[in-house]
């Protein structure tokens, strides 16, 4: 009851809980609880709801203030990490007895884990907005939302700042020797002359790169010395893409204007004479929703590759030197890739709410969201160090590796808990069970993969880890320690071995070439440059899935054709049902596909349902071996046997937006090179069958010379790829016209006159 007594205070209320004595508490037992008084009810009368007293909903109240600007100063005073400036013992002395000494296991931290802790920390106590009084305590209220600020500026703080000394971590251990060995005389084979070692002579493999070269990768930084990580995994550690970042979390409002400059200038990504006014436009734009615009024309993508446009980002544009100019680029075609990622899956969403959870995104996933086995986007291999996982170190071979922290539970790993593929998949369900675990043997034999990358140096190394799990030495090192061959003792590089200018090694020993990819190296090798050494992608389009459903409909009607079902045009719905998959399309435009797709269905089986029967491939796998190590591997549309008699080669084409008319005439004659390797006999025609409505077909005899030349094109793209010798064309043409990337290309478009 809510009456007060005759003393103006609520009557006490006791609860009778069974089973619980109560007469071991002291004092006088309560009296029996009195009956309560009247109650009053008060209720609304008929009629008078409109009456009612309504209050606004109210979830809190925030205190907006103008937070100060945030930034880095340009000198900064070095904070040094090492025997003098990190206790490494404690006294205890009590008042009676022999003072103890005890002493301090120092370990490790990641550089980003330092990060967060900082930022913790000033936003509870130097950041921290005013005073409250709570329990009689002075307390001070963190501003939460400048914590994610705060991590970039710590981030960049311990990298510009923090000096490890030697000996105090592997990293300056591992940089001591890398700088040592360039120049160390080194021939690749026998009947090669000798080189000097360059920098993509080195590489690091580690068990998990996202848990153990985060203090390498700060130390390279430090040095200046170029380097590469293999993956996304530590992408978002580099300056050029923390900058990047920063752009879109100035179209969030979270960063203003002049502290964004400064991260650009920062990450030494702004060319001489950057148009910085017409970058903030291009930010400003893309973060304006109330253009009225279909939800899909606000690609995140295009705002990206807008803003390198508008600062005239390009290779021979970005300040430093060429090499330091293609590992911006691999970086930011990382990046590319990324958002690729992101708007694969939130393509459909408002923009706002795309934007904003791109934000959230980038701060809270991104970082730990790709794993140690993701793979590179492209071929690049620059003349930098080579930071890896040993799973993607493969195949792959260095003059000198490194293999560091030989820890028990990290290298043979342990097995993982928590939450895995068999909490949904019964452990009985599957065979041989422990070859999906991963047992001891498993990771003695990737060991050897590790081990066997080195051509001629290797260095292996222990630290005790950040905790007890991983203080002690792995078996693997153990073991590799009694071999007599290896030597425990550390030498050091010779000073006086023979030593040449270094030159870095230009092979990729395997180069295995799609068909789709040969096509974009044929329209422009700056262009394949762009797309699959650095990893750039185009904005999603809205079509996209169109032109592959119609493919996979025609693989299909020339499938059943050889199997002796002759599909006819009451098929063509079902196919658009089974084939058409355009995940991007807005309801109006996937109704126009549809229609689309049927239309080109009827029409072609109108045209040429009579040659079905004539069908002797559809999808057919071809390789083309063209030695010196390369391969064009991919898929004929369809190959037929007309009336007369003669073989023909079949592309299909599905959109207004085809390519350059010379490039699919060689594109076919590589076709033609693949089918004569796979059946010992040249075909007699090309053809290219466009399935759009009015559109334009060719059909033309098999041209000897073409194809002599093709075999030569596609040995000279191989080579061209090895020297990393992709130069864009001379001039403005027609395929500049329709390239995703001409807006970073080094070819400029002509200006018009006056």
């Amino acid at each position: 009851s809510y009456a007060w007594n005759d003393e103006g205070r609520f009557e006490a209320e006791y609860a009778n809980v069974y089973g619980v004595p109560f007469m071991f508490i002291g004092g006088t037992p309560p009296k029996d609880t009195p009956p309560p008084l009247p109650a009053t009810e008060v209720k609304t009368m008929p009629g008078r709801e409109k009456l009612r007293i309504t209050f606004p909903k109210l979830d809190g109240y925030r205190l907006e203030v103008a937070d100060e600007e945030l930034w880095l100063p340009e000198e900064l005073t070095p904070f040094v990490i090492g025997p003098g400036t990190v206790p490494s013992w404690t006294q205890s002395a009590p008042v009676v007895g022999e003072p103890e000494l005890i002493e301090d296991e120092i370990t490790e931290i990641r550089p980003r884990a330092v990060a967060f802790l900082l930022a913790k920390r000033l936003v509870h106590n130097q950041f921290a907005l005013g005073e409250t009084i709570v329990e009689d305590e002075v307390r001070a209220e963190p501003r939460h939302w400048l914590f994610p600020r705060l991590v970039d500026l710590c981030t960049r703080w311990i990298e510009r700042a923090v000096v490890i000394e030697r000996g105090w971590h592997l990293g300056p251990w591992i940089c001591d020797r890398i700088e040592a060995m360039q120049g160390l005389a080194f021939m690749d084979t026998p009947d090669f002359d000798a080189r000097g070692l360059a920098w993509s002579d080195m590489a690091v493999l580690f068990r998990s790169v996202a848990h153990d070269a985060g203090p390498l990768v700060a130390e390279l930084r430090r040095r200046g010395i170029p380097f590469v990580i293999k993956g996304l995994n530590r992408l978002f550690d580099s300056p050029e893409i923390q900058a990047v970042v920063d752009a879109f979390t100035y179209m969030n409002g979270g960063l203003d204007a002049a502290s964004l400059r400064r991260a650009w200038n920062d990450a030494a990504l702004l060319p001489h004479g950057a148009d910085w006014a017409a970058a903030l436009r291009v930010l400003d734009a893309g973060r304006d929703f109330s253009q009225g615009a279909r939800w899909g024309q606000y690609h995140i993508q295009r705002v990206y590759l807008d803003l390198l446009e508008a600062l005239g980002i390009r290779e021979d544009t970005l300040p430093g030197t060429p090499q330091r100019s293609e590992l911006a680029f691999y970086q930011l075609g990382k990046f590319s890739q990324v958002i690729s990622d992101f708007e694969e899956i939130h393509f459909s969403s408002s923009p706002r709410e795309k934007y904003d959870a791109f934000s959230k995104w980038r701060q809270y996933q991104a970082p730990g969201y790709y794993a140690d086995g993701d793979a590179d986007v492209g071929y690049a291999a620059p003349n930098a160090v080579t930071i890896s996982t040993v799973h993607q170190a493969k195949g792959m071979q260095w003059p000198a590796v490194f293999i560091p922290f030989l820890r028990r539970n990290r290298f043979p790993a342990k097995r993982t808990g928590g939450l895995n593929v068999f909490h949904v998949i019964p452990v009985e369900a599957v065979r041989n069970v422990d070859r999906y675990r991963g047992t001891v043997e498993d990771e003695q034999r990737l060991f050897y993969v590790a081990v066997t990358r080195s051509q001629k140096y290797l260095f292996l190394t222990y630290s005790p880890g950040a905790s007890k799990m991983y203080a002690a030495r792995s078996m693997l090192f153990d073991h590799c320690t009694r071999q007599t061959r290896v030597s425990t003792r550390d030498h050091g590089i010779d000073v006086d071995a023979p030593r040449l200018p270094s030159v870095a090694r230009v092979e990729t020993p395997q180069i295995t070439l799609s068909f789709s990819e040969l096509k974009y190296f044929f329209e422009c090798p700056y262009q394949f440059k762009m797309r699959f050494l650095y990893g750039f992608n185009a904005p999603l389009h809205e079509a996209l899935g169109y032109g592959k459903g119609l493919h996979d409909a025609m693989a299909e009607v020339h499938k059943r054709a050889l199997a002796g079902d002759l599909v006819d045009a009451s098929a063509a719905s079902e196919l658009v049902d089974r084939h058409l998959n355009t995940p991007y399309a807005y309801p109006e435009l996937r109704r126009q596909l549809e229609l689309s797709f049927k239309d080109a269905i009827v029409r072609y089986l109108a045209d040429h349902g009579a040659d079905l029967r004539n069908t002797m491939h559809s999808e057919k796998p071809i390789q083309v071996h063209l030695g010196d190590g390369i391969v064009v591997d991919g898929r004929v549309d369809l190959i037929r046997r007309l009336d007369t008699g003669e073989v023909s080669i079949v592309d299909f084409k599905s959109t207004e937006r085809a390519q350059e008319e010379e490039v699919t005439r060689d594109q076919l004659h590589v076709y033609v090179v693949g089918y004569e390797e796979l059946t010992g006999e040249r075909a007699d025609l090309v053809e290219v069958l466009n399935l759009d409505k009015d559109a334009k077909s060719v059909r033309e005899e098999v041209d000897g010379r073409l194809v002599s030349s093709v075999k030569t094109r596609i040995i000279e793209a191989g080579s061209a790829l090895r020297a990393n010798d992709l130069k864009p064309h001379a001039r403005w043409c027609s395929a500049c016209d329709k390239c995703d990337f001409a807006r970073m290309c080094p070819t400029r478009r002509p200006t018009s006159p006056g």
